[in-house]
């Protein structure tokens, strides 16, 4: 087959249409002066076209080498349309780092996430532990052994947290790939085994013994404002945030309506949860009405949002001497009800709003078991409320040898 038929100022002769240079490259021309370069090959039995730019601004002997480098790949049985796809992915993947691509995927999951994203603190494992060492790296450069290497020091340490970080990573990887960026996903999987178990003894949230509790409660006081929180907290079973976040529009006679949006759960798939709120606790909420600022019943007394978390946790730990936490208050609810109700396994699960694991079942399970519910929150409250003087004095002397 004849090649390199045409010189540069032939081709500016060439009228319309397509014309063969030889060995499969072509020049065609929809105009006298413009046009592209095309390589015409079969691979596979088929017939194919591989673009090689744009003609003036590619000149005829670089389209003549693009065209001897396909040929080349062609007769190694390589398809040079996809080995240039994976050479520009390749560079891609070197142009593009670990930081900027995990904030691209963090933009994508803030419309899935709560607050944005910022209450989770989706990046934060990320920003404290993985950025520092790879944030900078290509991604294309990162395998199983950089991962390892930035992970290792907290493996065993942070667990929660390197467990965190390494899903990330695994995420970020993922979206890399969609992108068309030629990473490894084997490599977070790799990094994990190199990384070993991180034999981590779970250990449970420190929970006040269910029968201290009513000493306790009858404790507190209710003009103070973090005890009212503590009281609510106590009496509902709730996650310390929510109860600390009561507004006064979710309030409705002797329902709580928490929004879905502030349960724990992803953003729009996490329903409303009702809570039936017994005498005592609606005793508990007039009291707190009392420092209502914004629709916030638990207002913050600077005026700006609510009371915080490290305010109601240090009156336990410091002012009270005590080593349990709020959090613990619903594992006391749930331990009381394992022991003093014979309600069915769901309706105490419901009591701390948690889901039902099986799938199936739980899309047959249309119920919040809202009477089931009061019920027991009505006989915890009379727990809470009967306690002797003298239980308290014994709860003390305990607490003190703790």
């Amino acid at each position: 087959m004849q090649s390199n038929k045409f010189s540069q100022r032939q081709l500016t002769g060439l009228p319309p249409g397509s014309h063969c240079d030889g060995q499969g490259l072509y020049i065609v021309k929809k105009e006298p002066h413009a046009g592209k370069w095309v390589f015409r090959f079969n691979y596979l039995g088929r017939a194919r076209q591989m673009g090689l730019g744009r003609w003036p601004d590619v000149p005829l002997q670089e389209a003549r080498e693009q065209s001897s480098n396909a040929r080349r790949l062609v007769r190694a049985g390589i398809d040079p349309i996809a080995d240039r796809a994976n050479q520009r992915q390749q560079q891609l993947g070197r142009n593009i780092t670990f930081q900027a691509l995990a904030e691209e995927k963090f933009a994508v999951e803030q419309n899935n996430l709560k607050g944005g994203g910022k209450n989770g603190r989706w990046l934060s494992p990320l920003t404290h532990h993985v950025f520092p060492k790879l944030g900078k790296v290509p991604i294309a450069d990162i395998d199983q052994n950089v991962i390892q290497a930035a992970l290792s020091p907290i493996w065993r340490s942070k667990c929660a947290t390197a467990s965190k970080a390494l899903n990330r990573t695994r995420m970020v990887f993922k979206y890399a790939a969609a992108k068309g960026i030629a990473v490894d996903l084997n490599a977070v999987e790799l990094a994990k085994e190199l990384l070993g178990s991180q034999n981590h003894k779970v250990a449970n949230i420190a929970a006040m013994p269910w029968d201290k509790v009513p000493a306790f409660y009858q404790s507190l006081s209710l003009t103070d404002l973090t005890q009212l929180v503590l009281k609510l907290t106590i009496l509902t079973g709730v996650r310390p945030a929510i109860a600390r976040q009561c507004r006064l529009e979710q309030l409705n006679g002797n329902i709580w309506t928490v929004p879905g949006d502030a349960m724990k759960g992803r953003k729009n798939e996490t329903p409303d949860f009702r809570i039936p709120l017994s005498e005592e606790a609606i005793k508990v909420i007039k009291a707190a009405k009392a420092f209502e600022r914004g629709g916030y019943i638990f207002a913050s007394l600077s005026g700006k949002g609510t009371i915080s978390d490290a305010i109601v946790s240090r009156y336990m730990r410091e002012t009270r001497g005590l080593p349990y936490k709020v959090h613990g208050f619903r594992s006391s609810l749930r331990t009381w009800a394992e022991h003093n109700s014979d309600a069915a396994y769901e309706v105490k699960e419901m009591l701390l709003a948690h889901k039902e694991r099986n799938l199936t079942a739980r899309a047959y399970i249309r119920t919040d078991y809202l009477d089931e519910r009061r019920l027991i929150l009505k006989n915890w409250a009379n727990f809470c409320m009967k306690a002797p003087d003298s239980l308290w004095k014994r709860a003390t002397k305990l607490e003190s040898l703790v």
